[in-house]
């Protein structure tokens, strides 16, 4: 998310001009609220309203500054927006805003332009520095400040401290066994396929296709990934070797972070279609 503000806020200064642009640089510094890019014990990144609102602007003022500045009705870009080392592709049209990565080929962003909202403003569970302060409260141990009490608010808290292997976006391609159950998803029970994919991509008059290659020794694939003017995007597997894959299934996983329906058609001037993903498994 910072990072996404940082390469929006380049392009912006780069093109716009303060005094005639001025509601695009409204809404770039309404993102650079500094509340939602820190955390601590009275809030910040882990609040979900908190990020909603800085990719609510940083959406509008990239839809404006498309209006304005756009060279084409179709963008497709090449860059490190992450600053991971990997080159990104976003792809922009009058419906949406999408950010690809080549680990996994997964989504990073998938947001819409009206009402302004990113449907992967998700997070990765990680380990805080706080964490520890619970399994020590659990133990009995004492605080000095505010800043160093962590008291549980239900018993065994401290059991639900599980942590993610992998990024939580969307189209992340596991391999888990046919038995599965809920508890060994939440606790990361299953393989992941974590590798940069090979990337091939071509853009058309009115459509992108991104096209990852997975090749492991046991496991070969494609992933086609289809976007049109359209407010969405279709995807396509085609295996080619799945050997890894006796005994086991293929699953996708996505990460959804939804809005209210109520304010989406309260704010709403159009329907937005609800059926945003069609997935397609050829073996």
């Amino acid at each position: 998310m910072h990072k996404r503000m940082l390469y929006l806020s380049k392009k912006i200064n780069f093109y716009c001009d303060r005094e005639k642009d001025k509601d695009i640089f409204k809404h770039l510094f309404m993102s650079q609220t500094n509340c939602s890019y820190w955390h601590g014990i009275f809030g910040g990144f882990y609040l979900p309203h908190l990020r909603e609102a800085v990719y609510r602007n940083l959406i509008s003022a990239q839809k404006l500054f498309y209006d304005k500045y756009k060279k084409s009705d179709f963008i497709l870009e090449e860059e490190d927006i992450d600053l991971c080392g990997e080159k990104e592709l976003l792809i922009e049209n009058k419906n949406l805003i999408c950010c690809v990565s080549k680990r996994g080929g997964t989504i990073l962003e998938f947001s819409i332009k009206e009402p302004p909202f990113n449907i992967v403003n998700t997070i990765t569970k990680i380990k805080e520095s706080y964490h520890q302060k619970i399994l020590d409260n659990t133990k009995g141990a004492s605080f000095g400040t505010i800043h160093e009490i962590v008291k549980q608010k239900e018993p065994n808290l401290d059991k639900f401290l599980i942590y993610d292997n992998y990024e939580r976006l969307c189209l992340v391609d596991h391999i888990v066994d046919k038995k599965i159950t809920l508890d060994d998803f939440l606790q990361n029970r299953f393989d992941t396929i974590n590798n940069v994919y090979d990337l091939n991509f071509k853009k058309y008059k009115d459509s992108i296709e991104i096209v990852y290659h997975c090749s492991l020794e046991d496991l070969v694939f494609t992933k086609k990934i289809i976007f049109s003017n359209l407010c969405g995007f279709n995807v396509i597997y085609n295996f080619k070797k799945k050997k890894r894959l006796i005994n086991k299934l293929f699953a996708v996983e996505f990460n959804l972070f939804l809005p209210s329906l109520k304010d989406v058609f309260r704010k709403s001037t159009s329907l937005i279609p609800l059926s945003l993903f069609i997935l397609y498994l050829k073996t």
